[in-house]
């Protein structure tokens, strides 16, 4: 996509930013990236033409029950000024901890918190409210939507839909299954801003790791938060549209080095802050309280990255690298599997007795002496685990803009067995992310940089 393109988009955008979320269902559609979300896994009929109808059926239960429960004394209070807001999609750790963390410290300093929470994380967001929190889902702000909104927001998402083909038709295919997710996804967005709007002012401050138009069309920029939660380098244009890149939102990196990524992508004057990850640092704290590794090396897989046929050579070239390393100095292997991988790569190569099915990649990792990956984010939260790693970037993510801005060392394909070797015997794992996380005090840190913006805010309210 050219710069003129970048402009033009960039214009639409700021004119109605809910078009934003149709464009990320096409362009993803274009690239062949799949079309991920906590609505598709809970919402029916997602993909569905008739989704209007049956949300806009909802929509009038959820309303006629909502004036129902009002009139014994159930209504939603809006939250309170200058609250803050963090919104929960998924139960993964490194979401639901970092933003308890920081939203515990800043309660302590006399801020209002709400936990938004889809129903996935019901759990969490029990859990939450019986630590005292303001916890309210999504499904509860449904009822908040006014019956006579209805029509309108349909209406409206049809009309967004068409100037989304139109200003789409020269540069992208829009087929009709594409059309029909994108105008599902207007809908859905439109609904949320309006329920959102209903509750929380201009002066809510939002904490989110993905900043839809619903938390950042009726605020001020400098009331949006991103936290980063995965790798952002500069080759890699075709996630860089999970960025917002037409408004100069706050975005609080794990540390240095990724500042240049996301100046790739992100506004011109978007503040771009390193203040670390309160997960990363919980990993290092546990680092210290883990029992006898299991296993010497742990190899994270990342086998569904190959799309042609020399990826896949390429990475089996790799795998069999770390096979034969290990056999050769009487090394155990661990494989552990993206939740989106399947055995068949393995099981079809001779290598599936290495796979284990670890809980997740933090048990892997404890599991293990050393961990092995191409790509994966995964080298991070072994090294603040204190665990040594080996990493490579055979399909060119990137990685090289970090190992020009921090302690990361990117293995070449031919050195794997030395650097196996070299990596088993070192005595300073966290070097490679030094300049990548600044670990330790990270939630004091973003809490100071909230707080310092509050009073800013407040003195500028009352200026």
């Amino acid at each position: 996509m050219d710069s003129a393109e970048y402009e033009r988009l960039s214009e639409l955008f700021e004119r109605d930013e809910i078009l934003y979320v149709g464009f990320r269902i096409i362009y993803n559609a274009n690239e062949d990236r799949p079309v991920s979300g906590a609505e598709r896994d809970e919402i029916p009929f997602y993909d569905s033409r008739l989704f209007p109808v049956f949300l806009l059926s909802y929509l009038a239960l959820r309303r006629i029950w909502y004036l129902v429960q009002s009139r014994l004394g159930s209504a939603i209070e809006p939250f309170p000024a200058d609250s803050h807001l963090f919104t929960l999609s998924t139960d993964q750790g490194y979401r639901t901890y970092s933003f308890r963390q920081v939203g515990q410290q800043l309660r302590e300093q006399g801020t209002d918190i709400v936990y938004l929470t889809s129903p996935s994380v019901s759990d969490v967001g029990a859990e939450l409210s019986a630590d005292g929190f303001r916890v309210v889902s999504h499904r509860e702000l449904f009822g908040l939507v006014p019956l006579g909104a209805l029509p309108r927001l349909f209406l409206r998402t049809r009309a967004r839909m068409k100037t989304l083909e139109t200003e789409l038709s020269g540069s992208f295919e829009v087929s009709r299954p594409q059309s029909t997710v994108a105008r599902n996804v207007l809908l859905t967005e439109a609904v949320k801003t309006t329920y959102l709007g209903r509750v929380a002012d201009e002066h809510c401050t939002v904490h989110t790791y993905s900043p839809m138009p619903y938390l950042t069309n009726t605020r001020a920029e400098e009331r949006v938060l991103v936290y980063q939660h995965g790798m952002l380098l500069p080759d890699q244009w075709e996630l860089a549209w999970a960025i917002p890149f037409f408004r100069p939102l706050t975005y609080l990196v794990w540390g240095p080095a990724w500042k240049t990524s996301y100046e790739a992508y992100a506004h011109p004057e978007a503040p771009i802050e390193a203040v670390g990850s309160p997960w990363l640092d919980h990993l290092a704290e546990r680092s210290a309280d883990s029992a006898e590794p299991e296993y010497d090396v742990l190899l994270v897989s990342n086998a569904r990255r190959c799309a042609t046929p020399e990826d896949h050579d390429l990475y089996e070239r790799f795998v069999r690298h770390v096979v034969e390393t290990c056999e050769a100095n009487g090394w155990s292997l661990a494989v552990k599997l993206h939740p989106d991988e399947a055995t068949e790569w393995y099981d079809s190569r001779g290598w599936g007795s290495f796979v284990v099915p670890f809980e997740d990649i933090t048990d892997g990792i404890l599991a293990s002496k050393l961990t092995v990956t191409n790509g994966s984010s995964a080298f991070i939260e072994s090294c603040a685990l204190g665990r040594p790693v080996v990493v490579t970037d055979l399909f060119g993510v990137g990685l090289g803009h970090l190992q020009d801005r921090s302690g990361l060392h990117v293995s070449a394909l031919e050195d794997i067995p030395a650097d196996l070797r070299t990596a088993m015997e070192t005595d300073s794992p966290r070097a490679h992310i030094d300049g990548l996380v600044d670990l330790g005090g990270s939630t004091e840190r973003i809490v100071e940089y909230v707080r310092d913006r509050d009073v800013s805010d407040r003195r500028m309210k009352f200026a």
